[in-house]
């Protein structure tokens, strides 16, 4: 139980900033003209 808090806030935590950066990626592709790799490896690295 000691182990479970802290691992569903960390899930918490990282599903939130995974929905941050998530919808604005198209745009960033245009303003930073990425391919879609490139994009994958942006967001994967966020």
């Amino acid at each position: 139980m000691r182990n479970l808090a802290p691992a569903t806030a960390a899930f918490a935590v990282t599903f939130w900033a995974w929905n941050l950066v998530g919808p604005p990626s198209g745009s960033y592709s245009g303003w930073l003209r990425l391919s879609p790799t490139q994009l994958s490896l942006l967001v994967a690295i966020l």
